[in-house]
C-alpha cells in the first residue's frame, strides 16, 4: 500500500532531496538478474533494494529430475538460486560502486 502525503508532494525541494528507491525481486534467473543490472545502470542516483524471491515450481522440478536424478521432487533447490543472487549483487557493487 502506498500513501502520498500532500505536504511532501507539494514541496518540490523536499521531494527532490529525498532519494528515490526501487525494490527488485531476484529469483536467481536471467530475467530478474538482467532487470536489476539495467536498473542499476539506468538509475544511478536511486537506492535499489534487491530481495531474494524463493520460487519453487513442482512441474519445473519434475522436468529437472529427468535430466538429473539426484534432485528430489519434494526439495526446493533454492540454495543455488540464492548464491546466484548474492553473486549478482556483489558483482554490481564491485563494478559500478553500488551498495
Amino acid at each position: 500500500m502506498f500513501h502520498l502525503n500532500s505536504k511532501i508532494a507539494s514541496n518540490t525541494s523536499a521531494a527532490a532531496a529525498t532519494p528515490k528507491r526501487i525494490a527488485v525481486l531476484l529469483s536467481g534467473g536471467v530475467d530478474s538478474s538482467v532487470a536489476l543490472t539495467l536498473l542499476a545502470h539506468q538509475y544511478p542516483s536511486y537506492i535499489i533494494h534487491a530481495y531474494y524471491l524463493k520460487i519453487w515450481l513442482e512441474d519445473e522440478i519434475s522436468n529437472t529430475i529427468l535430466a538429473s536424478p539426484n534432485v528430489k521432487i519434494d526439495e526446493c533447490p533454492w540454495e543455488d538460486d540464492y548464491l546466484i543472487c548474492q553473486s549478482i549483487v556483489s558483482h554490481l557493487q564491485e563494478t559500478i560502486g553500488r551498495k
